[in-house]
C-alpha cells in the first residue's frame, strides 16, 4: 500500500508540472538492485557443485565419490571369501584366508587357504605376511578389538561329502605377534558367510549359513567377548540372511542386503536394511535400499557407508554411498575392474581399498569359477571442497545505468573442521563474465574472502557480478561442515529512470528527466548535458545539474540552459530518485546533446546515454483553417477571408516558450478561361508581415478581387530572428474564385442539326464554367415537337413554351471548366421535318445562371442501301485452302452513296467466315479465323450512281465445311440510315483435300550417307532429309504455303519429339530433321500438319535405327618400352571404346625414328578382331626387321604410331586427350637392352694327331637379357678351302646370366687344319655384340715322328691291350654292345630335340656384322649324325648297358654326369642342373658333387 501511495504521489506531482502537449512521461519506478541478498542457494540460476540443499533450506556438502586407482602391486593369490581387517596403528590392511583355486582349468579342486597378505597403506602395495593363519579358514569374518585381530567362522562351500563349519576363532595378538585359538562359535550354530562388526569392545556376528549349498540362512545374532572368550546369544534379526554387510555407523550396526531362502542356484538378492542398537539389544527395520545386493563389501569413509560390488543376476562393479542418519543415497564411481562379489573392503586412516573377490557369473556354483587378485584404492585427501555459484546478478536498477559492487557480507559459522569463504568476478556484460577470473582477498583465484563484511576495490564499471561460496571440510572422518546463512552485496549506481527524448528543440517547452542513484554514505548525485556530434563525441564542456540530497546546484559555463531545477522525488535504502527539469536556450551551433547520469560516493559511477539526442531546430508555421470556408470551396470576390495560423516543432508537436515570430499570407490566383478550359495567367496578392503570438493561434484577414475567376492557392511565409529554422506549411489550402456566368459551348446533337429520327438518342450539353454545378441544383429539360407542342393546353404552334419542357434524367461529367450534362430521349415519334429543343436550368456554385441555355435540331425519315448485283471475277466457283476467290458487288443508295459506312461479306451463314470493309478508311478485316486476313484484299470505286465493291478472299486451314452452308453469301451494308442485308446462293465450292506422298528419306550429312533403314547408324547432329509432293485434290494444282512438321517417338526409351514450320514451293516438300545431341536406339514417326496443327495431312513411321552419340575413343596403349633388338615381331593391341559399332578398317601407321635416322613407315589396315565389354579390339603385328639396322639408331630412338578410321556412323576416331597436328597416338621408347650370346671358351682334350678324335668342350653364356628364341652352335674343321661341319647343336632357351656347355668329338684331319666354332651363324638373334660369337684356332701337322713318339705309341698300344683284357673279363660281349651305341647326336643333351635343329645346308656360310635379323623360318630337320667314337668318348665303363649302377653323390668328372642338364655359372661356382638330373657342383679337383 505504501508503494502504491508513493507511486500515486509521484505521478500526481508530475501531472501538476505538465505545461504543454510535449511533456515527457516518466517511467514507472523500479526496485533498485543496489542491495542484493541471497539466503536460499538452490534457486533458478544457482549451480551447486558438490553440495545440496536439504528440506530445511540448509546447504550441505556432499561426500566426495571415490576415484579408484589400481594398485601397482596387487595381491599375489587369487581368492574369494577372504576376510580383512584394517590395523590403523600399523597403517596396514590384512587379507586373511579365503577360498583359492590352484588350477582354474580344473573343476572341484578349490580349497581353503591360510595365506595372509598385507597392504602397506604408505605405498598401497601388497606383500605376503610372515604370519599365516594357523588353520585354513574361508568365508570368515575378521575385526580388530584392541590389539587383537580376531578371525571368526568358516563355510565349506559345495563340499562333497558335506563338511559343516567348525565355528573356528583364531586370534592374533599384535603386541607379541602370536596366534592362539579362541572359543569356537556355539555348538550347532557354527557359521560362515555371515557378517560381523565391532561395537563397544564386543564382536557381533549375525546371519550366515551352515550347509555347503548355503540354503539355510539364519537370523541369529551372537556376541563374542574377547576379554572372557565367551559367546552370548543376542536378539535375532527380523530377516534371515547371508552374504551381507554389517557395519558400525555412529555406534549402531547396520545389516544391508544379503540373500535368504532354500534355493541353491538362483539366489535372490535382498534390499532389506536393519539396524541393531547394542545398548538395547534390539533390531529395527529401515527403509529398503534402492538396489538389492548380496556379497558386497563395505566400510565407513567420510562419515558415510560405502558399499562396493556385490551380486544380483551377475557380479557388479557399482559403488554406492549411504548416510543412514541423513538418509542420503548416491551412486558413486564404478570400480575399474569387472564385477566382483565376496570382496574385502577396508578404510585405513582416511584411505579406502578393496581386494580379491569372486567374478563368477553364477554365484557359489561348482563350475566356471573365477576368483580375483585385483585391488584398487583411493588415498586420503587433506580436505574436501565444494562450491555454490550464483547466477549472474545485474546490479543496475535498469538497462540505462551503471553500477559497481563495493561491499560483500558473508554470514555463516565456521567449525573446527569446516570453513566458509567466497570469491567474486565482475563484468560490464553478462556474456563476457565467464571469461573473467575469480578474485579472492588478494585479487587472485588462489584465495577467498572470509565471513563477515568485505569492502571491495573494483576499479572499473561492473554492472554484473557473480560470486561463489567455497565450503571446505578438513575433518572428513566426522564430516564437520561449516554452516552458511546468507550473503549480501552492496553496490553504488547511477541510472536514467525516465526514457530520454530522441529529439529536443531550442526554446521549446520544459524538459523533465528522472534519475536513480545510490551511494554508500554521503555523496553527490548529478545529471550532465553537453554538446556532441552524432557519434557521441563531446564538443565543449558539460553542464552539471547536481544534488547532494539536500541542495540543488548548477554549473553552466556554456549558457546552454535558460532555467533548471532538481528535487528529490524519494529516498530509500538502496535508491534515491531525483526529478530534473530544464529549459534549453538557443543552442546555436549545436546539432546533438549528450547526457549522462552520475553518483559520486565511495566510487564515482557514471552512465552516458549511448544515443545522442538530436537538436531539431525546425519550427513549422502552418495554415490551420480558412475561417468560414473549407478547402476547395467556391467564393466570389469582395468577401473577407480569415486565415488561421499556428506554429509548432513538427517532429514533436511542441511549441515555443519564448522568442519572436512573424508571418504573411500569399494569394496566388491561377486565372481560368472557362471557354477554352485553359489557364490564362496569374494574379498574385500578399498580406503585410504580422507578429505572431508565442504558443497561440493567430488569424490574418484578406479580401479577394471581383474581376477574375480561377483557382486561389493560399500559402504562408514566416520568419524569426532566433536560431531555429522556420518552415512554412500551407496544408494545400485553396479556394475556387468564380465571378462569371456559365456558357453552353457544344451539344450532341449539334445546335440546328438535321438528323434521322432515332429511338433513345443520346443527348449531351457541354457548358463552360469555372466553379461548376451541383447535380442536385440543376435540371436537364427536353421538348419534342410531336410529343410536347401544346402539352400545356395551348394551341400547337411549333414553338416551345417554358411550361412545355419536360425534365429528363441526366448525369454530370467534368474536366476542368468543362461540364457535360448527359441524357437520353427518343425523337422517332416526330414526323419528317419536325423540331427538338434541349436546355439546362439552374445556377452554378457561385450562384450564376447559364446564358443562352438551349439548343435545337430537325429530324427526318431514313433509307438504306441496296445490292444491285454480284459476280465472280474469274468465273471460277472452286475454292481451296491457300487459294483465292474474287467477287465484285454493285451497291446503290437512294439517299446518297456517301451514306454508306461499311460492307460486310458473310460466307456459308457463319459469322466467323467473311470480311468487314470500312468505307471511310478503306480497311478490310476478317470476321474470324476462316479467312486469311493477311492475304485477303478489299477496295471500292464509284461508277455513275453505284459503288463497286471488289473483294479477294483466301481461305485459311481452319475452315470447317460441316458448319457452313456451302455456296451461300450474305451482303450486309451499313449506312447512316441503318443496315440492309442481301443473301445469295451457289456462288462457291470449297475443298480442303490434298494428294500427299513422301518419296525419299535419307541421311545426307557426315561421312556415312544413305537411305534410312533398320541397319542405319547416324551421328548425333546428322540431318535426315525428307522429300515428297503435295497437290490440291479438287483442282490438281500444287500446294504452296506453310506446313507444320512434327515428330515424336522414343530415343533409348525416353521421349523425343520436336516440331518446325516448313515452306512448300510448287507442291514440293524438301525439309530436314536434325538428330538429337544424345545417342541411342531411335524409334519415331513424322506427321505433316496444317500450320495451326489442327489437321494431319500425311505422315510416315521411320524404321528403327541407331544414333551414335559419341565418337569412338582409342584407349591409351599399355606398351611402356620395346627392345630395339626385338623388332621382327612387334605386337600392338588397339582397344577402341565404341558405343555402337565399328566394322570397317582401322589404319595404324608405325615408324621407327631417332634423332638422326628414321625408317620408312609401315601402314596396316585391319578389321576388328573381337568386341568385348563395349570395346572393339584390333591386333596388329609389325615386322621392322627389314627396315634398317637398330644399332645405328641413337639411344633415344622410339616407335611412333598413328591411328585413323571411322566408325559405322561416320564418327572419326578420337583420343583420350587432345593431340596436336602430327602428334602420334603412342610413342614407345626403344631400349638398348637385348640378348648377348658370348662364346666364352673352347677346350680341346686329347692328342692332336691326324685321325685321332679330340673332345671339344664349348662354353656359351648369355650376358644379356633372357632369350626365349633358339639358336645354333656350329662346329667346323677347315682344311684349306674345305669346311666340314662336324657338330651342330640347337639351344632352345637361355636365361640372363646362364651358361651352357656343349661337347663334341672332333676327328683331327690330315695336314694343317683349323677348328671353327660359330654361335648363331644363321643370324636368328640380334645381339648387343656380334663380335664374340666366333672361335677359330689353327693347327699345323708335325713333319716327323721322334723316338719319344714311338715310345709313347707303344705305351698306348699296351694300355689298349690291357683295357681290352679288362673289358673282356667284365663282359664277354660288352665291346660288341658298345659298338652298337648311338652317336653323340642321338644321346640326351641340353637344348631342343634333334628334330628341331637346323641343317647345315640351311645355314649361311658367313654371318653379317650388321643389319636386322631376317624373319624366322622354320628350318628343315637335319639328317642324323652317327659318330660311334664320339658316343664312346661320352661313356665310361660304368655307363655301359647292362650295368646296374647305383645313384652316386660324387662323380669323377663331367663325363660321368647324367645327361639332359645345363651348366650355370654363378658367383658361388659352376653348377650342372636339369629336370630329372638334380643339381651338381664342380669342385676344385674336377669332380662333381650332387647337392640336391
Amino acid at each position: 500500500m505504501r508503494r502504491g501511495c508513493v507511486a500515486f504521489s509521484i505521478i500526481l506531482l508530475f501531472l501538476l508540472q505538465i505545461t504543454s502537449n510535449a511533456q515527457i512521461e516518466l517511467a514507472q519506478i523500479k526496485h533498485s538492485n543496489s542491495i542484493h541478498e541471497d539466503s536460499l542457494f538452490n534457486q533458478t540460476g544457482f549451480n551447486e557443485d558438490g553440495v545440496y540443499t536439504d528440506s530445511a533450506g540448509e546447504v550441505r556438502v556432499n561426500r566426495p565419490h571415490i576415484s579408484w586407482v589400481t594398485a601397482a602391486q596387487g595381491p599375489i593369490l587369487e581368492r574369494t571369501g577372504a576376510c580383512s581387517v584394517s590395523i590403523e596403528s600399523r597403517d596396514e590392511v590384512w587379507l586373511l584366508g579365503g577360498r583359492h583355486d590352484p588350477d582354474p582349468q580344473q573343476n572341484n579342486d578349490e580349497e581353503a587357504t591360510d595365506v595372509i597378505e598385507i597392504m602397506m597403506n604408505s605405498n598401497k602395495s601388497w606383500q605376503p605376511s610372515q604370519y599365516n593363519l594357523p588353520q585354513q579358514q574361508q568365508y570368515c569374518e575378521a575385526d580388530l578389538v584392541g590389539d587383537l585381530v580376531i578371525v571368526v567362522g568358516d563355510w565349506n562351500r559345495n563340499s562333497n561329502p558335506a563338511q559343516f563349519p567348525s565355528g573356528i576363532v583364531q586370534i592374533f595378538n599384535l603386541s607379541n605377534n602370536t596366534w592362539y585359538n579362541g572359543s569356537s562359535m556355539p555348538s550347532t550354530n557354527e557359521r560362515g558367510l555371515g557378517a560381523m562388526a565391532e561395537a563397544g569392545g564386543y564382536l557381533y556376528y549375525a546371519g550366515g549359513v551352515r550347509n555347503p549349498n548355503a540354503n539355510d540362512a539364519t537370523n541369529r545374532t551372537y556376541r563374542y567377548d574377547p576379554q572372557t572368550d565367551q559367546w552370548s546369544r543376542m536378539a535375532d534379526m527380523n530377516q534371515p540372511r547371508a552374504s551381507f554387510e554389517l557395519i558400525n555407523f555412529h555406534g549402531q550396526l547396520y545389516a544391508m542386503g544379503g540373500f535368504q531362502g532354500t534355493s541353491s542356484w538362483n539366489r535372490q538378492a535382498l534390499d532389506y536394511v536393519e539396524r541393531y542398537d547394542p545398548t538395547t539389544d534390539t533390531w529395527s527395520n529401515l527403509s529398503k535400499l534402492p538396489v538389492a545386493r548380496f556379497g558386497w563389501g563395505g566400510a565407513v569413509l567420510n562419515d558415510e557407508i560405502v558399499l562396493v560390488g556385490g551380486y544380483n543376476g551377475g557380479p557388479k562393479t557399482e559403488v554406492f554411498h549411504w548416510n543412514p542418519i541423513e538418509d542420503t543415497w548416491s551412486k558413486g564411481n564404478d570400480i575399474g575392474s569387472i564385477g566382483h562379489f565376496d570382496l574385502a573392503v577396508e578404510e585405513i586412516n582416511g584411505s579406502i581399498t578393496w581386494a580379491s573377490g569372486d567374478m563368477s557369473q553364477y554365484a557359489y556354483s561348482t563350475w566356471n569359477q573365477l576368483f580375483s587378485q585385483d585391488s584398487e584404492f583411493q588415498n586420503k585427501s587433506a580436505s574436501h571442497t565444494a562450491w555454490v555459484t550464483s547466477p549472474v546478478i545485474d546490479l543496475r536498477p535498469n538497462q540505462n545505468g551503471k553500477a559497481l559492487p563495493v561491499q560483500f557480507n558473508l554470514q555463516g559459522q565456521n567449525t573446527l573442521g569446516g570453513e566458509l569463504g567466497f570469491q567474486f568476478r565482475t563484468s560490464s556484460s553478462p556474456s563476457t563474465i565467464s571469461t573473467q577470473l575469480w578474485q579472492g582477498s588478494d585479487g587472485t583465484v588462489n584465495t577467498t574472502f572470509p565471513t563477515g563484511i568485505s569492502n571491495l576495490d573494483v576499479s572499473e564499471n561492473a554492472d554484473f557480478v557473480q560470486y561463489r561460496i567455497k565450503f571446505t571440510v578438513t575433518d572428513q572422518d566426522n564430516w564437520d561442515e561449516p554452516d552458511l546463512d546468507s550473503i549480501q552485496i552492496r553496490s553504488e549506481h547511477a541510472a536514467f529512470v525516465s526514457p530520454l527524448p530522441n529529439l529536443l528543440h531550442p526554446r521549446a517547452e520544459t524538459v523533465h528527466i528522472q534519475t536513480s542513484h545510490d551511494v554508500l554514505g554521503t555523496g553527490l548525485m548529478y545529471l550532465e548535458i553537453a554538446s556532441c556530434d552524432s557519434f557521441g563525441s563531446i564538443i565543449g564542456q558539460w553542464v552539471r545539474l547536481a544534488h547532494d540530497g539536500t541542495l540543488f546546484s548548477i554549473t553552466d559555463s556554456q549558457n546552454m540552459l535558460i532555467s533548471s531545477d532538481g528535487t528529490v522525488n524519494s529516498s530509500a535504502p538502496g535508491e534515491t530518485l531525483i526529478d530534473w527539469s530544464f529549459d534549453l536556450g538557443d543552442l546555436a551551433g549545436t546539432d546533438y546533446l549528450c547526457m549522462k547520469v552520475g553518483s559520486s560516493g565511495e566510487e564515482t559511477i557514471e552512465f552516458a546515454n549511448s544515443n545522442p539526442i538530436e537538436i531539431d531546430s525546425l519550427l513549422e508555421v502552418k495554415i490551420t483553417g480558412l475561417g468560414e470556408f473549407s478547402n476547395q470551396d467556391t467564393v466570389t470576390g469582395g468577401i473577407p477571408i480569415n486565415v488561421g495560423i499556428n506554429h509548432t516543432f513538427p517532429s514533436t508537436g511542441m511549441t515555443l516558450s519564448s522568442g519572436d515570430l512573424q508571418a504573411r499570407i500569399n494569394f496566388n490566383i491561377q486565372v481560368k478561361d472557362a471557354i477554352s478550359n485553359n489557364n490564362s495567367g496569374w494574379v498574385n496578392q500578399t498580406t503585410p508581415w504580422t507578429n505572431l503570438t508565442i504558443g497561440q493561434t493567430d488569424i490574418i484577414q484578406w479580401t479577394l478581387p471581383s474581376d477574375v475567376s480561377g483557382v486561389v492557392n493560399i500559402s504562408i511565409d514566416a520568419r524569426s530572428d532566433q536560431s531555429f529554422e522556420v518552415a512554412s506549411k500551407s496544408n494545400n489550402s485553396s479556394l475556387i474564385l468564380d465571378n462569371e456566368n456559365p456558357v453552353i459551348i457544344d451539344s450532341t446533337p449539334s445546335n440546328q442539326d438535321y438528323l434521322d429520327s432515332e429511338q433513345d438518342r443520346e443527348l449531351s450539353l457541354l457548358i463552360a464554367d469555372v466553379s461548376g454545378f451541383s447535380i442536385e441544383e440543376m435540371n436537364l429539360q427536353i421538348w419534342v415537337q410531336a410529343m410536347d407542342d401544346g402539352s400545356d393546353g395551348s394551341f400547337p404552334d411549333g414553338i416551345p413554351q417554358d411550361n412545355e419542357y419536360r425534365d429528363i434524367n441526366f448525369t454530370l461529367d467534368n474536366n476542368g471548366s468543362y461540364w457535360w450534362f448527359n441524357g437520353t430521349q427518343s425523337d422517332d415519334v416526330n414526323e419528317d421535318q419536325q423540331l427538338v429543343y434541349m436546355r439546362v436550368v439552374g445556377d452554378d456554385l457561385a450562384g450564376f445562371e447559364t446564358l443562352n441555355n438551349s439548343v435545337w435540331w430537325k429530324t427526318r425519315d431514313a433509307r438504306t442501301s441496296v445490292v444491285e448485283r454480284i459476280y465472280n471475277v474469274n468465273s471460277n466457283q472452286f475454292w481451296e485452302v491457300s487459294r483465292d476467290i474474287s467477287w465484285q458487288i454493285s451497291i446503290s443508295d437512294s439517299n446518297a452513296l456517301s451514306d454508306i459506312m461499311s460492307v460486310e461479306v458473310i460466307l456459308g451463314d457463319s459469322d466467323q467466315f467473311g470480311v468487314n470493309y470500312d468505307v471511310a478508311d478503306t480497311s478490310c478485316s476478317s470476321l474470324g479465323t476462316y479467312i486469311d486476313s493477311d492475304r485477303s484484299t478489299c477496295s471500292h470505286t464509284f461508277v455513275d450512281n453505284e459503288m463497286i465493291f471488289s473483294v479477294t478472299l483466301f481461305a485459311s486451314w481452319e475452315v470447317d465445311l460441316s458448319t457452313l452452308e456451302e455456296g451461300d453469301i450474305r451482303i450486309k451494308i451499313t449506312d447512316i440510315d441503318g443496315t440492309s442485308s442481301f443473301d445469295f446462293e451457289n456462288l462457291w465450292t470449297f475443298s480442303d483435300d490434298f494428294d500427299f506422298s513422301i518419296d525419299h528419306i535419307s541421311d545426307q550429312t557426315g561421312d556415312v550417307v544413305g537411305d534410312i533403314t533398320n541397319e542405319s547408324i547416324l551421328q548425333t547432329g546428322d540431318e535426315i532429309r525428307i522429300v515428297g509432293e503435295m497437290t490440291h485434290s479438287l483442282s490438281g494444282l500444287p500446294y504452296e504455303g506453310e506446313l507444320s512438321l512434327s515428330w515424336w517417338g522414343l530415343l533409348q526409351g525416353e521421349n523425343w519429339f520436336g516440331s518446325s514450320t516448313i515452306e512448300v514451293f510448287e507442291g514440293k516438300i524438301n525439309t530436314t530433321i536434325s538428330m538429337p545431341s544424345t545417342g541411342g536406339l531411335m524409334d519415331f514417326q513424322i506427321a505433316f500438319m496444317d500450320p495451326w496443327e489442327t489437321r494431319t495431312i500425311g505422315g510416315i513411321e521411320l524404321p528403327l535405327f541407331v544414333v551414335d552419340g559419341q565418337a569412338p575413343i582409342i584407349l591409351d596403349s599399355s606398351i611402356e618400352e620395346l627392345s630395339r633388338y626385338h623388332l621382327d615381331d612387334v605386337g600392338i593391341g588397339v582397344n577402341i571404346d565404341e558405343d555402337v559399332s565399328w566394322s570397317g578398317l582401322l589404319n595404324l601407321t608405325c615408324r621407327i625414328s631417332s634423332t638422326e635416322l628414321s625408317w620408312d613407315a609401315i601402314t596396316i589396315s585391319l578389321e576388328p578382331s573381337n568386341v568385348f565389354q563395349g570395346r572393339t579390339l584390333f591386333s596388329f603385328d609389325f615386322d621392322f626387321s627389314g627396315q634398317g639396322d637398330p644399332s645405328l639408331l641413337s639411344p633415344e630412338a622410339q616407335l611412333d604410331c598413328w591411328a585413323a578410321g571411322f566408325d559405322d556412323s561416320g564418327w572419326p576416331l578420337s583420343f583420350t586427350s587432345e593431340l596436336a597436328d602430327g602428334q602420334p597416338w603412342i610413342s614407345v621408347p626403344l631400349s638398348t637392352v637385348g640378348p648377348n650370346i658370348e662364346l666364352l671358351d673352347v677346350k680341346l682334350e686329347g692328342k692332336i694327331e691326324a685321325g685321332r678324335e679330340l673332345r671339344a668342350e664349348i662354353t656359351v653364356k648369355n650376358s644379356g637379357e633372357s632369350l626365349q628364341e633358339s639358336f645354333n652352335i656350329s662346329v667346323y674343321t677347315v682344311v684349306g678351302d674345305e669346311k666340314t661341319l662336324v657338330g651342330l647343336y640347337t639351344q632352345s632357351q637361355i636365361a640372363s646370366g646362364q651358361g651352357v656347355v656343349k661337347r663334341v668329338a672332333v676327328t683331327v684331319p690330315d695336314g694343317d687344319w683349323e677348328i671353327l666354332v660359330v654361335v648363331d651363324e644363321e643370324q636368328r638373334i640380334w645381339e648387343l655384340n656380334e663380335d664374340d660369337n666366333t672361335f677359330k684356332k689353327s693347327y699345323v701337322a708335325p713333319d716327323e715322328v721322334s723316338s719319344i713318339t714311338y715310345i709313347l705309341g707303344g705305351g698306348g698300344l699296351l694300355a689298349v691291350l690291357l683295357l681290352f683284357v679288362v673289358i673282356k673279363k667284365r663282359s664277354g660281349n660288352e665291346l660288341t654292345e658298345s659298338k652298337k651305341l648311338p652317336s653323340i647326336e642321338d644321346l640326351p643333351r641340353s637344348g631342343p630335340p634333334q628334330s628341331s635343329r637346323s641343317s647345315p645346308e640351311a645355314q649361311n656360310p658367313t654371318k653379317p656384322k650388321r643389319g636386322p635379323p631376317p624373319k624366322k623360318v622354320q628350318p628343315e630337320p637335319p639328317p642324323a649324325l652317327t659318330n660311334v667314337a664320339d658316343a664312346m668318348a661320352k661313356l665310361s665303363l660304368d655307363t655301359l648297358p647292362g650295368r646296374d649302377v647305383k645313384s652316386e653323390t660324387t662323380v669323377p668328372s663331367y663325363e660321368s654326369l647324367p645327361p639332359g642338364g645345363d651348366y650355370e655359372y654363378l658367383t658361388e661356382g659352376t653348377f650342372y642342373t636339369g629336370s630329372g638330373v638334380g643339381k651338381w657342383k664342380l669342385e676344385e679337383d674336377g669332380t662333381f658333387t650332387k647337392i640336391e
